[in-house]
């Protein structure tokens, strides 16, 4: 089966970041990783602590769904820096992509972790094709009959 699993990610906004620059401030950004490797990016926002990004893009993913589904997705916000390197202010830790439904927009808001303070306000959508989101729709429906087969077990 060939993959083509995309990820659509809404940047919209976020609160609270921690100040990087000597003004400050932050000129901040998010990277979008998916099994700690980084898909894609949002555009920076200058001199900001409270970015609206309000920015929809769409990445391809590589791999097979099954493997993707194993995969972590997490969203870093980094400090651009025009000489030096990039500044970390903070990481939404994420979730598992097989937690998103195929074919759904599912919004997330939370605390950034390993930063004193912030929050993002960010939604994914996984774009399957219709082969992968078939396959997805038999196992919920296979697993469900084995929930109320165990479940006619028990009370018979």
């Amino acid at each position: 089966m060939t993959n083509k699993t995309k990820l659509e990610v809404y940047f919209n906004k976020a609160r609270n970041l921690i100040p990087s620059d000597l003004n400050g401030k932050s000129d901040p950004y998010c990277k979008v990783l998916v099994g700690g490797k980084k898909v894609g990016k949002s555009k920076k926002i200058k001199k900001n602590l409270d970015p609206v990004w309000n920015q929809r893009k769409t990445f391809k993913l590589k791999g097979s769904y099954d493997k993707l589904c194993l995969q972590q997705l997490s969203v870093v916000v980094m400090d651009w820096d025009m000489i030096s390197s990039d500044d970390f202010i903070g990481e939404w830790p994420g979730i598992l992509i097989r937690e998103l439904p195929p074919n759904k927009e599912v919004q997330y808001i939370g605390k950034l972790t390993k930063v004193k303070t912030g929050a993002i306000n960010i939604s994914f959508k996984l774009i399957t094709s219709l082969e992968i989101q078939q396959k997805v729709e038999k196992a919920k429906k296979k697993k469900l009959k084995e929930i109320e087969k165990e479940k006619k077990i028990q009370f018979d």
